[in-house]
């Protein structure tokens, strides 16, 4: 689709690269705040490499498929991690570069994907409009799940987006996408939506020589996870993967909502935060609208003019990922368990749908179902402007973020180990900070009454997590405590908004 050479491109893939991982990489350690989920995937992953296999505390962990816990758990092995838990927090930051890479990889598979697909300015803007994203950042430089998910699934579309000649190659071909596949759902079973589906989807609908291949990727997927659940039943464990997999099903449908924006505990709304983000992630909210736009636009497209999709592989599974992930994605938003990281997908199938679409506008079909021949130079113009302008806005979110402090937790941990005696009992109102600082003890607060065992001598408390409800201590509680308690202590951050640490002594008494 371009007229790139192939040695032109590698080089350029490996400079792309290289500037997506420095910009996960630059102060990864400082830049985002540790979030919960980064302390249990990580002891998790401390339980796998001491060979107890996925557990949290002792107890089984099946929520999640094991493939990104055993990766952390090699990185852990190497890197000398002793397993000791006051070293949680110093343990997740040294696992994060593996979120960055694993990033990095993303934008460059999905660059090459758009080589095979449209045109070489479009897939160089798309690869930039990811590299730099702020949003996409924020996840790869955490110890999270999406990264790794969407780096093997869009390695898998990328082995797909050619057809070999022969039926031999075309099995082999079929076999790796579905081991990659295999490798997305064994991270995170979600992602069978942007693998496995769109996949068997492509070869139901779809005429030979591709459906054999995509067949074949599509049983390796399945059989891969199948492999997962028989190890599982295999030690013992059948019932509480079983009984944990049900429950997640529960609460990604929005029948047990837990957490999120659509569970009764939060009282964020969504709209809330999108405004709130706003300053931040305006350019990724544009991209995931755009990109909604567009696959729609594409699938009426491929509807009235398929023989623009004839013997273009990549232009199918662009759109087929890019059609089931943002099919399913307003029923999580109305309906289901609606998080942040759940706009990871449609941000990277966005852009993938988005290129798709520019290229296909500038053809003379594609103007023509627009309802206008529209010159080709204002398309050009209106590309260049909008990713100019994007690329200007993300380079200065990317400034801000990495140029401050975001580390509050860490910067606690120093504080009460510095300042506060080891006799005297430190209680924590969320689940973090007694995770990175084992001394503290996660417990219930009222006041006046207040209830749990042992009387503290300090109380940590998150101001942000108090107005969204994920506290332990009610906000008329805190309201109590803030006036009658004497604040020591105030550590400031993006992420926490404040961790605040107060003395109780003077009203709970001896």
């Amino acid at each position: 689709m371009n007229g790139t050479t192939p040695a032109r491109r590698r080089v350029g893939l490996t400079a792309l690269f290289t500037l997506a991982l420095t910009l996960r990489l630059i102060a990864i350690d400082r830049a985002y705040d540790i979030h919960v989920d980064e302390c249990y995937y990580v002891s998790i992953s401390r339980s796998v490499a001491a060979g107890d296999g996925p557990a949290f505390q002792g107890d089984y962990f099946a929520l999640h498929p094991p493939a990104l816990f055993a990766v952390m758990a090699v990185v852990l092995r190497l890197s000398g991690d002793t397993g000791d838990p006051a070293g949680l927090l110093t343990a997740v930051l040294s696992v994060r570069p593996v979120s960055a890479c694993t990033g990095a990889v993303t934008v460059v598979a999905v660059t090459a994907l758009l080589h095979r697909a449209v045109h070489a300015p479009i897939a160089w803007t798309a690869g930039l409009l990811l590299a730099m994203d702020p949003f996409l950042n924020r996840f790869d430089s955490r110890a999270f799940l999406e990264s790794q998910a969407m780096a093997a699934t869009v390695l898998g579309l990328l082995v797909l987006a050619r057809l070999p000649a022969t039926a031999r190659r075309r099995a082999v071909t079929g076999a790796a996408a579905g081991g990659l596949f295999a490798v997305a759902v064994t991270t995170k079973d979600w992602y069978a939506l942007l693998s496995f589906v769109p996949v068997t989807l492509l070869a139901v609908a779809g005429g030979r020589p591709a459906r054999g291949m995509r067949l074949t990727a599509a049983a390796v997927t399945a059989a891969g996870y199948g492999l997962y659940v028989g190890v599982t039943a295999a030690t013992g464990a059948w019932d509480a993967w079983r009984q944990q997999k049900l429950d997640g099903l529960a609460r990604a449908l929005g029948f047990n909502q837990l957490t999120g924006f659509n569970s009764p505990h939060n009282t964020t709304d969504l709209h809330e935060r999108l405004l709130a983000r706003a300053d931040l992630f305006a350019v990724s909210y544009s991209l995931i609208l755009l990109g909604a736009c567009a696959t729609f636009w594409l699938l009426w497209f491929r509807h009235r003019q398929p023989a623009r999709y004839a013997g273009s592989p990549a232009r199918s599974v662009i759109t087929a990922c890019a059609g089931c992930t943002f099919t399913a994605l307003p029923y999580t938003v109305f309906f289901g368990t609606l998080e942040e990281q759940m706009f990871y997908p449609p941000l990277v199938a966005g852009v993938l749908a988005l290129a798709l679409t520019t290229d296909v506008v500038r053809s003379r079909d594609g103007r023509e179902c627009l309802g206008r021949r529209t010159p080709r130079w204002q398309a050009a113009a209106l590309l260049l402007v909008f990713a100019a302008l994007a690329l200007v806005l993300d380079a200065r979110v990317w400034a801000e973020v990495h140029t401050r402090r975001d580390d509050a937790h860490r910067r606690l941990v120093d504080w009460v180990t510095a300042h506060v005696p080891p006799h005297q009992v430190v209680a924590a109102t969320d689940d973090t900070v007694p995770l990175v600082l084992p001394r503290a003890r996660a417990q219930k607060w009222s006041i006046p009454t207040h209830e749990g065992g042992r009387r503290a001598h300090y109380v940590v408390v998150s101001r942000q997590l108090v107005e969204q409800g994920y506290t332990l201590i009610d906000p008329s509680s805190y309201a109590t405590l803030s006036r009658r308690a004497t604040l020591v202590h105030r550590e400031p951050g993006a992420t926490a908004g404040a961790l605040e640490v107060y003395d109780v002594r003077s009203f709970m008494g001896p």
